[in-house]
């Protein structure tokens, strides 16, 4: 109590302290630094206890390959799938020809359209990794028009990517509609390289190599892949399709992916001893998906809750009341 006196005049006030004590307030910070702490530690644990990254890889804008060869149909899982139970069905959209079916761990060529018959393969030992992507050979007029690739996992549909061919009666251009293209690493990819026109097998050579460092990734002379001539970490990893270099493809499927792989890759073609046409690819690290929401969730998730912390804790640290009975007025100040 305060009291002033002067003469006959006199005034006093009374002013009441009181502790605020362990408010709900309190706790609700206490609850909050637990969780931004937890959080933070969940998804550090999540994101290092497994394989971080992929790879992204970049291919030609549009894909042109010569009528009567063959062409690499793209369709890739970011992570590897179960084999059990595992469907993948290629179909054209417009007619709904089944194109290919890939069912009970085998190749079901007794259910494929009869026009898609010894020409629609997959890469078999390649989807344990993933891998659902199908070669189409002999290519015709007739192939022209859009294309699903469509796999089941125990029923459910999980992965689905669409493919356009679009042509006239000299070759045909292959869009994909998801680029660039993300791979898991020790999966396989196909890197695109074909020819508008038909070579003489003749005096071909066709060199893959990588262009930051020029190392040798394959190289096919004299009719015949040079493994002798292959810089060592590529050896039992980079293969092409013998069987299609005379009908222009020059693709290079690059197997076990590593982080070592990462770059531009340019196929260079030369015919009787003559520089011909080249293409380049580029594989680059990246995060895959599931990993990249990981990271957006570590730095996202941990520092709102702390906010809110931060928040509750300047409500119910900043406030005081003061009680003055003079006027029996109730104040709170927020700081």
């Amino acid at each position: 109590m305060c009291q002033a006196f002067a003469g006959r005049l006199s005034a006093n006030a009374t002013v009441v302290l009181e502790r605020l004590g362990f408010s709900a307030l309190h706790i609700m910070v206490l609850i909050l630094s637990i969780a931004a702490s937890g959080s933070a530690l969940l998804l550090c644990c999540l994101i290092y206890s497994r394989s971080q990254y992929g790879f992204t890889v970049r291919y030609p804008q549009d894909t042109r390959v010569r009528l009567g060869s063959s062409v690499v149909l793209r369709c890739y899982s970011v992570k590897p799938l179960p084999v059990e139970d595992l469907k993948v069905e290629w179909r054209r959209i417009d007619t709904k020809a089944l194109v290919h079916l890939y069912q009970d761990g085998e190749s079901r060529a007794e259910e494929q359209h009869q026009d898609y018959h010894d020409r629609a393969h997959f890469f078999t030992d390649q989807i344990q990794h993933g891998n659902f992507s199908l070669r189409l050979d002999n290519l015709r007029a007739e192939d022209d028009g859009a294309y699903t690739c469509t796999v089941y996992s125990k029923q459910r549909s999980v992965l689905s990517t669409q493919i356009t061919m679009k042509g006239n009666f000299v070759h045909l251009t292959v869009k994909v509609s998801s680029a660039p293209l993300v791979v898991p690493p020790g999966s396989s990819v196909v890197l695109p390289c074909y020819s508008v026109k038909p070579l003489p097998v003749e005096d071909l050579k066709v060199e893959w190599r990588r262009t930051d460092s020029e190392t040798l990734v394959h190289l096919y002379q004299d009719g015949e892949s040079r493994a002798e001539e292959q810089q060592q970490d590529y050896h039992d990893r980079a293969h092409f399709f013998t069987d299609q270099i005379q009908h222009g493809n020059f693709s290079l499927r690059l197997d076990n992916l590593r982080a070592e792989d990462k770059g531009a890759y340019t196929c260079k073609v030369y015919s009787e001893q003559s520089y011909v046409f080249s293409a380049k690819n580029k594989v680059e690290p990246g995060l895959l998906d599931s990993f990249l929401r990981l990271h957006l969730s570590l730095v996202f998730c941990p520092n709102m809750i702390m906010f809110f912390a931060f928040v509750f804790w300047g409500v119910s640290d900043g406030e005081c009341f003061c009680k003055q009975t003079q006027h029996f007025s109730f104040c709170k100040i927020l700081h």
